[in-house]
């Protein structure tokens, strides 16, 4: 069983966000700017994609802070507990809790309108992968930075399982 790096896991543990955030964005943007695009010609497209990135990614790293940090860390603590601690079960695991997340953002946008759905919050669809994607990379960071494989002398203590 790999064991806890304690301070490289906390570092990762608050690193995770910002890259999810980073990925998140950027990859939400491109979903969303992308589809609405197609009659511009492509110097006008990439100054859109460009212009509108930044501040996509500045608003996605707050977000990941602010709300997805907790849900992080509870994908974290279950994957943790649950002994599944290698970078691909943590991102896995981190990547779910982040689909659940971009789920439920994409049902506040659907219920923005007085019968409850709003058509134009179909295109919130599109950041369910986006979700996933940057969940499992910061869960992979955290498995590949917070843990290690034990020495052929150590065994892992109690208190580390």
């Amino acid at each position: 069983m790999l064991k806890t790096r304690k301070v490289p896991l906390i570092l990762a543990l608050l690193a995770a966000p910002a890259l999810a955030g980073v990925v998140g964005g950027a990859l939400v943007w491109l979903a969303i700017t992308l589809p609405l695009l197609p009659e511009q010609g492509l110097d006008e497209t990439m100054l859109v994609l460009m212009i509108g990135m930044i501040p996509a990614v500045i608003v996605a790293v707050m977000v990941s802070y602010v709300l997805g940090g907790p849900a992080m860390l509870v994908g974290w603590a279950i994957a943790h507990f649950m002994k599944w601690r290698s970078p691909v079960q943590m991102g896995i695991t981190l990547g779910i809790t982040g689909l659940v997340f971009a789920f439920l953002f994409f049902l506040i946008g659907r219920l923005g309108d007085d019968t409850g759905i709003d058509p134009d919050a179909f295109v919130l669809l599109a950041t369910l992968p986006c979700g996933f994607i940057a969940g499992f990379l910061g869960g992979w960071i955290i498995g590949a930075f917070g843990y290690e494989q034990p020495g052929a002398n150590e065994t892992v203590q109690a208190g580390e399982a």
